[in-house]
């Protein structure tokens, strides 16, 4: 029989079917679909980014591997220094146990069989999520080695320059980035760590190596740095175009160039086509650069430091965002007398009333804009008894 069915103001005529028993009656697919219950999507039509990760799907699965193979370089006057294992903590040691087999089976750490010259301990890092990851402690190896020659670490000031009028930006973070470059036989060999388990070696860069940033900012700068529009920042590549087009065409030139040279990139961190993106703490945008607002509110919550070393870490945040807070030097002067040798360690109101004015002209810092060098320079300077200070201006923003 036919049957008058309404939801909300569509009205259909549907078929139901008369059946015995006490049961709850059921609409069919077809009714549902007339009366804008279901709707039917013939075909799931994918984002950008996720378009992108579906087109580049082999860049970003396993773990990729450059082509050259770092070589670890000592001085001539040093002796091998071979050091004992270190007991493990019993909540750990299973956890251990089953990281070193899976690193062993992705070709990242062998088990080594033959003494070797150097033989470093091992540090053991437990994630939030439980999970740990494993860090050499080669103390002594890195006092042996011989660094990187001529290499470059750009700074924000740097970048913000290069980034000056673009508009589209994407960020591309190479998933575990040290382990993508192998190392020669001889250099694993000097990677050599001891465990409750035997002794291991790793095959690629390990985490607490000296050299390990500035080769990889050596390595990542040579294959792609020529590329215009590229900026490189150890494990992470900032593309940034003026226009789409511009974009596209500088990304598909980086992705070219990834494949030649064998690695891969982190779907989870990829920041795709965006108006603004978050590079190396800060918000980079066509209007310049500001502060992370997540970095804001970590130091918002922070309690008044109890001793002289969490007072020269809380300074220590402070001055890496020392270009967005106006008059830092003069707004800090009370704490860092609390630094002097000759000073007793003890926090007291007009302590707490300088931190809290701190946070509050953090929370209010300004967009900087980047620097044109086409247009003028104006010099805003400024000093007291307690300190001085300038800020460069264009167009009277800072």
């Amino acid at each position: 029989m036919k049957l008058k069915c309404k939801c909300k103001k569509v009205e259909v005529l549907a078929d139901f079917v008369i059946t015995k028993g006490n049961v709850n009656p059921i609409l069919g697919l077809k009714t549902c679909v007339e009366l804008n219950l279901i709707n039917r999507v013939e075909m799931v039509v994918l984002n950008d980014k996720d378009k992108f990760i579906s087109d580049n799907h082999d860049l970003f699965q396993g773990l990729g591997k450059f082509y050259e193979k770092c070589s670890i370089e000592l001085r001539d006057d040093v002796k091998p220094v071979v050091n004992p294992p270190r007991r493990v903590p019993l909540s750990v040691k299973d956890k251990l146990k089953d990281k070193l087999k899976e690193l062993e089976c992705k070709g990242i750490i062998s088990k080594v069989e033959k003494p070797t010259g150097w033989v470093s301990n091992l540090i053991i890092v437990e994630k939030p999520d439980k999970s740990i990851r494993l860090c050499l402690d080669p103390k002594y190896l890195n006092l042996a080695m011989k660094r990187i020659p001529n290499v470059l670490i750009p700074t924000v000031q740097e970048i913000m320059t290069n980034l000056c009028n673009k508009k589209v930006f994407t960020v591309l973070d190479l998933k575990d980035g040290f382990w993508q470059i192998e190392l020669t036989k001889d250099s694993s060999d000097l990677c050599t760590f001891s465990t409750p388990f035997g002794s291991y070696k790793f095959h690629r860069i390990p985490f607490g190596i000296k050299i390990a940033p500035e080769y990889f900012q050596y390595l990542n700068e040579k294959n792609f740095d020529d590329i215009r529009g590229v900026t490189v920042y150890f494990d992470d590549l900032l593309i940034s175009a003026d226009t789409e087009k511009e974009h596209d065409e500088i990304l598909k030139k980086v992705i070219e160039r990834a494949r030649q040279m064998g690695v891969k990139f982190n779907k989870n961190k990829l920041q795709f086509k965006q108006e603004s993106v978050r590079y190396l703490g800060h918000i980079f945008s066509s209007e310049g650069v500001k502060v992370d607002p997540e970095r804001v509110k970590a130091i918002e919550g922070l309690k008044a430091p109890e001793s002289k070393k969490e007072l020269q870490s809380l300074l220590g945040m402070l001055n890496f965002l020392r270009p967005f807070i106006s008059n830092l030097s003069e707004l800090t002067s009370s704490l860092r007398g609390l630094l002097k040798d000759n000073v007793v360690f003890e926090w007291l109101p007009c302590h707490d009333d300088a931190l809290v004015n701190i946070k509050k002209v953090l929370a209010n810092s300004p967009t900087l804009v980047s620097f044109d060098t086409n247009k003028e320079i104006t010099i805003q300077a400024d000093a007291s008894q307690h300190g001085l200070g300038c800020c460069l201006m264009q167009e009277f923003k800072p």
